[in-house]
């Protein structure tokens, strides 16, 4: 979704989806602790994930730091 939208769309669609993953990763710890998933199941879920987190997050980074410049150019 967020890569068919303009920049400023795009920072808050991001940070809604690392809300989302955020929710996934506190609900799969509570999974495992309630024993509703075994420790390997757990393991593999929470490294995707991680991994999902820091693509989505650095996303969002490269993003914020693109909006500043781009502002600045449409006032010339």
């Amino acid at each position: 979704m967020a890569t068919y939208q303009n920049i400023s769309d795009k920072i808050t669609t991001l940070t809604t989806a690392l809300k989302k993953i955020d929710i996934l990763k506190f609900f799969l710890q509570v999974a495992w602790e309630l024993k509703a998933i075994d420790n390997k199941k757990y393991i593999e879920i929470s490294e995707k994930a991680l991994e999902l987190g820091r693509m989505v997050g650095g996303w969002r980074k490269d993003m914020e730091t693109k909006l500043p410049t781009i502002k600045s150019v449409g006032r010339t």
